[in-house]
């Protein structure tokens, strides 16, 4: 995934440099662009999806005492404010038991890491190559797989570029204005619009 969308970047370092340079020089990028400031953001989600879990129970509770609560609660025979608790109470704890139990395993965290940089490394470099060998074993006529090729090519992405980067842009754009508007916990919410416009 991430070597399909860096490719552009890489076809335009090939150009000006050796094909082996230009790959590390890419997975140098990716890994200050993407993976080190995600390690960041994932601390921080995991400090504000407590804060929030803490702030909406807090508030719930006094939420439950209204009168306009009791009319709800009434009304669906059910305590709504709990069903809204226990919501956001499973929201945190997989946010917050996951986190540590990518944290604590380290060493196969890093392993992957390497595994994944190594797989895109080599991707990047003879992606085009494995992509024509795979449609060669396709038992449709060479015209036809140009047309396939095209139409694939262009699916896959549309599919890349347009959802997940429209998600992520959806996700920083509701986190910054959550900060500006003072909202509590602005880049969980903010990763919670990018899960939920996914």
């Amino acid at each position: 995934l991430l070597a399909f969308m860096v490719h552009p970047v890489y076809a335009v370092l090939v150009r000006r440099m050796r094909p082996t340079f230009a790959a590390l020089l890419v997975l140098c990028i990716t890994l200050l662009v993407i993976i080190i400031p995600s390690i960041f953001i994932l601390t921080d989600l995991v400090s504000q999806a407590n804060s929030a879990y803490a702030f909406v129970r807090e508030q719930s509770l006094s939420f439950n005492q209204t009168g306009f609560m009791i009319a709800i609660n009434e009304f669906f025979e059910t305590d709504v404010g709990n069903i809204l608790s226990s919501m956001f109470s499973h929201v945190k704890s997989v946010v917050s038991s996951s986190i540590p139990r990518i944290l604590s395993r380290t060493g196969s965290t890093l392993l992957g890491v390497l595994l994944m940089f190594l797989v895109m490394y080599y991707a990047l470099k003879e992606g085009p190559l494995w992509y024509k060998r795979a449609s060669a074993l396709l038992p449709v006529r060479r015209s036809h797989r140009r047309r396939l090729d095209d139409e694939l090519y262009r699916m896959t992405k549309a599919l890349f570029y347009g959802q997940i980067l429209t998600s992520a842009l959806t996700g920083v754009v509701c986190g910054v204005i959550f900060l500006l508007f003072g909202v509590k916990s602005p880049v969980f919410w903010g990763f919670m619009m990018a899960v939920f416009a996914f």
